[in-house]
């Protein structure tokens, strides 16, 4: 057999892998999306399904299944046929925008601050990356180093899992001027080999005025597109009152900020709780107002200044044309990056805001996805990153 023949019966391999990954993940999204209908609800309008999906969808060859625009509508009951299916986005449209061959580097928090050495983020105290301490010059430092400099910042830090990493989970908060250094080792040890320790942001005040216990956060997902960033939407993101890591403890929210800056009143709570057997994630549409998440008043401070961080950031990383990036707000009114997702998560994009993803782009991605392709040269990937 000759080294030709070898390839060949390898990609077919890689191929029949990647048909059976994508056969299993849309059937893990279906099943979320039953899972969070059972909690939240679904729109229930199959005259508009039939009447205003499927045509929509009908110009590009493509019959998406009714559940997703069901869930993507569960807070206002309507559908919009631009809501994107959650097979179609995951297995097709998000490995077509963005090169995950380059994925696991760029979104490793320890190396942040060499991506992105002009924004603001929160001062790093230490860290490990692949089971090595680094202080927050990213020289080697012993694990008992990286203990006493936590020990001595005698402030509030975060430890945060730096690579893999979602929904906040994992992450432990402790104040090191009445910790016990005890209580860091374990933490140290159950966090692992992947993680980094950041004092925690002293906040703008009208963001803090959402919950001082925790950092409230902008989620702004943006389209590299036609050689421009387009800002797609607008996602705020907080704990509750109380609860100091968002989505544990008391849990959180998300909800869509209006063209106005201020926050729609219906939010989709969110709270993860570990057991023995895992995670589990309680959903529910709430009323801001009737919660006391904030009032009709508030608006979203600093808007334009994120805004304008996130279109100044997306260009350096072209190989990922759609981007979500979580942004907060220091004491002085100046944007601070927290961290960049590459696969931005449905909850806190199309249902919290239910509209579509790629909101007014998403005629011009559909008709590039679809037909033009033109990112195929340009993104090239390896069977293996599908």
């Amino acid at each position: 057999m000759s080294y030709l023949d070898d390839l060949s019966e390898y990609e077919q391999l890689l191929g029949e892998t990647i048909r059976a990954k994508k056969k299993y993940l849309a059937s893990a999204l279906v099943s979320e999306a039953e899972e969070c209908i059972s909690m939240i609800g679904g729109a229930s309008d199959h005259e508009a399904y039939t009447g205003r999906v499927l045509p929509y969808w009908e110009k590009f060859g493509y019959v998406p299944e009714e559940i997703w625009f069901q869930l993507a509508g569960s807070r206002d009951n309507e559908m919009d046929p631009g809501c994107m299916p959650h097979d179609l986005l995951y297995n097709e449209i998000m490995p077509y925008l963005n090169n995950m061959q380059f994925a696991d580097a760029v979104t490793d928090k320890t190396y942040y601050e060499m991506w992105f050495p002009d924004a603001r983020q929160a001062r790093t105290i230490c860290c490990r990356a692949a089971g090595i301490y680094y202080d927050g010059g990213m020289n080697i430092i012993s694990r008992e180093e990286a203990l006493g400099l936590c020990m001595d910042s005698a402030c509030e830090i975060f430890i945060k899992p730096s690579i893999y990493t979602s929904a906040a989970r994992g992450i432990s908060m402790t104040d090191t001027r009445c910790a016990d250094i005890g209580d860091l080792e374990v933490i140290f040890e159950k966090t692992g080999m992947n993680f980094i320790v950041q004092q925690k942001i002293e906040m703008h005040p009208e963001l803090a005025a959402l919950n001082p216990d925790s950092v409230p956060v902008v989620r702004i997902n943006s389209l590299l597109m036609d050689d421009e960033v387009h800002i797609l939407s607008e996602v705020l993101r907080t704990g509750a009152k109380g609860g100091k890591v968002p989505f544990q403890e008391k849990g959180g929210y998300y909800t869509e900020i209006l063209k106005d800056g201020s926050p729609c009143d219906k939010v989709l709570f969110v709270a993860h709780h570990e057991s023995d057997n895992g995670w589990s994630r309680e959903l529910s549409w709430r009323s801001a107002r009737e919660y006391g998440y904030f009032d009709g008043s508030y608006r979203v401070p600093m808007m334009d200044r994120m805004r304008r961080l996130a279109k100044k950031l997306h260009p350096r990383l072209a190989r990922f044309r759609y981007i979500g990036w979580d942004i907060t707000l220091d004491r002085d009114g100046e944007p601070v990056l927290i961290e960049i997702n590459l696969a931005p998560g449905i909850l806190c994009g199309q249902v919290s805001i239910c509209t579509p993803v790629f909101g007014d782009m998403t005629d011009r991605v559909l008709e590039d996805f679809f037909f033009d392709r033109s990112l195929e040269k340009v993104q090239t990937q390896g069977l293996l990153t599908q």
